[in-house]
């Protein structure tokens, strides 16, 4: 078998060299087009070129997945948000503070309150602060009046319900970004499904980026409303 460059058959020095021990056990002799083809049985030089080549691209991978790490972290502190604004925030537009990139006219976004469904999101913390609401209960009472509570829309409009269900109420009773301050690594979208990381894994601005629709106070209270 024979592949372009040996760094392309893995991210990680391990993976790489257990394919290429697991394919020599079946008989299978893995070749790079970039490593000196030998096949008189003399690999030593081939060896030592691509346990090196492995190394400098397992280097790489981790400098660039800290360097991004590094990146959103600085992004967040700074208040900029990423994909789609949650219910009850909309996007406002700012000119990207490198001036490379602005002068290649691309920009940023802060949150701001939605006029509409900030106030829709108040109310829901309320109910269940106050009232010890279930989702479901919230979301009946928010179904009762869908002009005044206009559910979410998802990112795809395809996928819309059109009325509130358990998981919309209960996405917006767990996000963070309500209260003001910029939060991310909430999900490990890489990983495990995108499970949802616990809170002491969250990063936090180190002080709010944008207007409140509540309090830390609430949004804490809230979350221990079983």
């Amino acid at each position: 078998m024979i592949c372009e460059s040996i760094d392309r058959i893995a991210r990680r020095t391990y993976i790489g060299t257990l394919i290429e021990n697991r394919l020599e056990e079946a008989g299978v002799l893995l070749l790079a087009a970039d490593e000196p083809l030998n096949l008189d049985g003399k690999r030593a030089s081939q060896i030592l070129t691509r346990r090196v080549k492995q190394g400098v691209a397992e280097w790489y991978v981790l400098e660039l997945l800290e360097k991004s790490w590094g990146g959103f972290e600085a992004h967040t502190a700074q208040g900029f948000n990423i994909g789609k604004p949650p219910y009850g925030h909309i996007a406002k537009k700012l000119p990207h503070p490198v001036p490379a990139r602005r002068a290649e006219g691309a920009s940023k976004h802060v949150l701001q309150p939605d006029p509409v469904r900030g106030p829709v999101v108040t109310t829901i913390f309320n109910w269940r602060v106050e009232e010890c609401l279930g989702y479901q209960a919230i979301a009946d009472r928010l179904n009762a009046d869908l002009d005044r509570y206009p559910p979410p829309t998802p990112v795809d409009p395809a996928r819309s319900v059109g009325h509130w269900t358990q998981s919309s109420v209960r996405d917006i009773l767990v996000n963070p970004k309500h209260t003001g301050y910029m939060v991310w690594n909430r999900r490990a979208t890489k990983r495990d499904g995108g499970k949802h990381n616990p809170p002491e894994a969250w990063g936090w601005s180190p002080a709010p980026t944008h207007e409140p629709l509540v309090s830390i106070e609430v949004f804490t209270a809230a979350q221990k409303v079983a």
